[in-house]
């Protein structure tokens, strides 16, 4: 948490405050990559009508964090199928202990 704070430029004490949170976070958010989707939608109006119209969706993916240099991402490949939650207390270890392990070896580096 305190690395994330930190690429937010805040700190624990500078949550109660609102103000700082949100210009915080706008500032992040500047800094985000934007992801563009074209589509195309349909809008039904009954009867058997319908229109296509094309649409362009833009949106920030806050999960990836990927592009900000400052930002230490890394992907773990994990023994899990696609899709599988975490549904018992030993998955939860598990994940726990991977990324225990990652960071023990980024302090090593």
């Amino acid at each position: 948490v305190p690395q994330l704070l930190a690429l937010f430029e805040l700190s624990a004490k500078d949550l109660p405050n609102a103000k700082k949170v949100s210009t915080a976070i706008r500032n992040m958010a500047a800094r985000m990559p934007t992801y563009i989707t074209l589509k195309e939608v349909k809008k039904r109006w009954g009867h058997g009508q319908e229109d296509i119209f094309p649409v362009a969706q833009f949106e920030k993916l806050w999960g990836d964090m990927s592009a900000l240099p400052e930002a230490r991402c890394q992907f773990v490949v994990v023994p899990r199928l696609r899709g599988q939650l975490l549904q018992h207390k030993r998955d939860h270890a598990r994940v726990r202990c991977v990324h225990a392990r990652l960071d023990v070896q980024q302090r090593k580096q």
